[in-house]
């Protein structure tokens, strides 16, 4: 009997060693899951990591632009020159904390520095250089030269024009369109 009694208190105590082994370990982690808990928690919630999408409407005087053809690709830049070049730009909300979720646009254009209104239609797109730019994590497109559509403007005093822009372009295998109306400011 006495065999039996211990071996039930062997078992028993081992069985229990076991458990304040357990136990101990789990105290050994339990400061790291409470760390990790209030690290997680204290991270910012709010909306600080995310930027607004902000809208540019310009132009710029003494400027023109010049065009780079590299690799089948044309790239439209803006330079110092004798015209007036008109830049929509917009760039996207972005959050700090992805990567690569960056996206932005452009349409540049240009016009006689001496015009005080105009009015240009698809084929004549050409003649004032008219491209779109597409700015984010994905192929390099170049700049599209945009030859459909309307693009006119009003002066409208001495320092800010009135330009509506209702254009269509093909970009990969698909056409996009983009329709603006807004006062350009200098830049």
């Amino acid at each position: 009997m006495l065999f039996v009694e211990n071996h039930l208190f062997k078992a028993t105590f081992s069985k229990t060693n076991h458990l304040l082994n357990k136990v101990k370990k789990m105290k050994k982690i339990l400061p790291a899951i409470v760390m990790l808990s209030i690290f997680l928690c204290s991270c910012n919630s709010d909306d600080d990591s995310i930027t607004d999408e902000v809208i540019q409407h310009t132009y710029s005087t003494n400027s023109k632009i010049v065009t780079q053809d590299v690799n089948d690709i044309t790239f439209a830049d803006i330079e110092e020159g004798d015209n007036l070049v008109f830049k929509y730009r917009f760039t996207a909300s972005q959050d700090n904390d992805i990567a690569d979720d960056e996206y932005g646009e452009r349409i540049i254009f240009e016009i006689d520095v001496n015009a005080t209104e105009f009015s240009y239609s698809d084929d004549e797109l050409e003649s004032i250089l008219t491209f779109f730019n597409q700015y984010c994590f994905c192929p390099n497109i170049g700049s599209i030269q945009i030859l459909n559509g309307n693009i006119s403007g009003t002066k409208i005093d001495s320092q800010n024009w009135n330009i509506d822009i209702d254009v269509t372009f093909e970009m990969g295998n698909s056409m996009e369109s983009k329709t603006i109306s807004a006062v350009f400011k200098p830049e």
